[in-house]
């Protein structure tokens, strides 16, 4: 087993911890892939899981995923840069499956006691041009 622990306190803030790929001037950042290995012939693939800490006098911690933003194309010299260009693209699928069941999306909103649950909001964008 491998255990790497942002540093504790007792009257501050905890240590943060990153994970950055590397960046490059001219050509396309580092990527970052995060998977368990295949599960031996009787047993399943490890599972992946990112979860915020309690708060017992507080708000507990937000969590975000998003892809970066994208800029308009830019003129160096006698160069183009950035045709095509979008910000990434999301995707939320469940694997596959050969004679058997392929797994759920489930999203929720937590419960409250003694208040008022969460909202969930699915939005788009508004865009300029296209359909």
């Amino acid at each position: 087993d491998v255990n790497i622990t942002g540093g504790s306190s007792v009257t501050a803030n905890g240590g943060n911890f990153e994970f950055i790929s590397g960046h490059s001037l001219e050509q396309t950042s580092g990527s970052m892939h995060h998977a368990t290995a295949a599960g031996g012939f009787y047993g399943i693939s490890g599972m992946i899981e990112v979860e915020t800490g309690i708060s017992t006098t507080g708000v507990s911690g937000a969590m975000r995923l998003s892809t970066g933003d994208a800029f308009s194309p830019v003129y160096s010299g006698d160069k183009f840069y950035g045709a095509n260009i979008s910000s990434g693209s999301m995707v939320l699928n469940t694997g596959y499956a050969l004679n058997t069941n392929s797994g759920n999306i489930d999203m929720f909103v937590g419960s409250a006691s003694y208040g008022r649950a969460g909202n969930m909001t699915f939005s788009v964008g508004r865009g300029d041009v296209g359909i």
